[in-house]
């Protein structure tokens, strides 16, 4: 039987580690586990455990802490044979962290070459768990009716697991979710200012939904380098509707009419921008998942000269600094 179907890495490292260094893992209780971890079945998820007195305790995966769980893999990996980092990746991938999980595993095989038939395997197994992850957070966020939380659990399933089973399903939800958000979130100004949107603003509108449609599109392609092609297409629409709205506004100033409808400006004006972070953040993340970070540095940068405190974009940027420093991704 293969050494990860009775022996998680972590295990057979803290077995090894001298006993005045005792290993400390959280519960979800609040109460800590001290001692040794001295064994880890994968099938059943069961921890054993052995305190400083010597006393043995069985826990389950569910029963602990994940942060706390992973950070007591990832200290003993440090001392890990290549075969025994495959399996710390197990438990991170079991724990549901998946990113390390991947970490771990192309560790093992830059130590190990040998192990690459095994590594394969167990990334098959990674790629699968977290797209049922993903699937499941979306499910669960459309349930409580987070839109926000739903879409970014789809996207992430259709972007960087675009080869599993769930993410056609999860193309065809996210089809239908932006339809119903993101092309109605004007729908207040459209009634509001009609008459303006259908004669001086026409152009930019008609810009400001093509910029829609083409993000749609991105996010849905099973193709990624026409993703990339409806991003950039997307950014572009927005400059244009930009440009549109400037060029109206500066002349109604001059008819002295810019006050009636300056909310219809400023509203547009802040869709417009929020949707072309949005391009550069989907198109940054193209570009992460195939390891270009570079050029995914480039486009988070774009999306920030537009909005220089956007948390969203703040955010990706140091997942990316972090990815190419490390040179790994999930």
């Amino acid at each position: 039987m293969r050494f990860l179907s009775i022996l998680l890495a972590l295990a057979c490292l803290a077995a090894a580690a001298p006993a005045q260094n005792p290993e400390r893992v959280k519960l979800k209780t609040g109460d800590w586990l001290v001692g040794q971890p001295r064994s880890y079945d994968p099938e059943t998820k069961v921890l054993v455990f052995q305190d400083e007195g010597g006393s043995e305790r069985t826990v389950h995966l569910d029963e602990l802490d994940p942060r706390s769980a992973y950070r007591t893999a990832n200290s003993v990996s440090k001392r890990a044979t290549p075969s025994q980092l495959v399996g710390v990746g197990n438990f991170a991938r079991d724990l549901g962290f998946f990113a390390h999980a991947a970490r771990h595993y192309d560790d093992a095989l830059k130590q190990d070459p040998g192990l690459r038939d095994r590594v394969e395997a167990e990334r098959v197994v990674l790629r699968r768990v977290a797209a049922e992850a993903c699937m499941d957070h979306a499910r669960e966020a459309m349930e409580e009716g987070d839109e926000k939380e739903a879409e970014k659990w789809l996207t992430t399933l259709v972007q960087k697991l675009p080869d599993e089973p769930l993410a056609a399903e999860a193309s065809a939800l996210l089809d239908a979710h932006y339809a119903k958000v993101h092309q109605a979130q004007d729908d207040a100004y459209e009634a509001r200012f009609e008459e303006l949107l259908t004669t001086e603003l026409a152009t930019a509108k008609k810009h400001y939904d093509a910029m829609l449609e083409r993000i749609q599109k991105g996010l849905t392609s099973s193709s990624s380098s026409r993703a990339r092609g409806d991003f950039e297409r997307a950014y572009k629409e927005g400059e244009k509707t930009l440009r549109e709205l400037d060029r109206v506004q500066k002349r109604l100033e001059k008819a002295d009419s810019a006050a009636e409808v300056q909310e219809a400006f400023d509203g547009y004006r802040g869709l417009t921008v929020e949707h072309m972070v949005e391009a550069q953040l989907h198109l940054a993340s193209q570009y992460t998942t195939s390891t270009s970070y570079n050029r995914a540095l480039k486009e988070v940068n774009k999306a920030l000269a537009l909005d220089p405190d956007n948390r969203r974009a703040l955010q990706a940027r140091a997942r990316i600094e972090n990815a190419a420093s490390r040179g790994w991704r999930w």
